[in-house]
């Protein structure tokens, strides 16, 4: 009887630990979930940017030389300007380097840039769904370790 007792007090100690181990990997994907979550929402806020941008510039098609406009000078704040050359633009190269380009050519940085982003934001999501598949089956032999543990 004593045996018994002893076997299935190690059994229930064996159940704990590997729940105890269920739950650290469980908490660790949760993490791992919000990191990917944070960097889709970053992503998609480039590719709203980049939207915008390129549909500025294709407004710029009907501008002409001298047309009064509002120019952003950060942080949510214009000053009025006036357009000097509507076929010409800078555009950003990283490092806060840019060059002067058409805005044809331009529209066309901006576009494979949003493809590469696109393409990022499938790679991400899918790794978020991975993830949260990988969670939830962690979820289930986890409530199933605690049912036979509380037995």
């Amino acid at each position: 009887m004593a045996k018994r007792r002893d076997t299935k007090e190690r059994s229930e100690h064996n159940l704990e630990e590997e729940a105890q181990k269920k739950y650290l990997q469980l908490q660790f994907l949760k993490q791992q979930l919000q990191l990917y979550v944070e960097e889709k929402k970053l992503i998609d806020q480039k590719l709203e940017e980049l939207d915008q941008s390129v549909a500025a510039l294709h407004s710029l098609a009907a501008a002409k030389p001298g047309a009064a406009m509002w120019t952003p000078v950060g942080s949510g704040s214009f000053v009025a300007a006036s357009l000097m050359d509507a076929k010409h633009v800078l555009v950003g190269i990283g490092a806060g380097a840019a060059v002067k380009t058409t805005r044809g050519e331009a529209v066309a940085v901006l576009e494979q840039r949003k493809n590469e982003l696109d393409k990022t934001s499938t790679d991400v999501m899918g790794q978020i769904i991975q993830i949260s598949e990988a969670a939830e089956s962690i979820e289930q032999d986890l409530s199933s370790l605690i049912e036979k543990i509380q037995q």
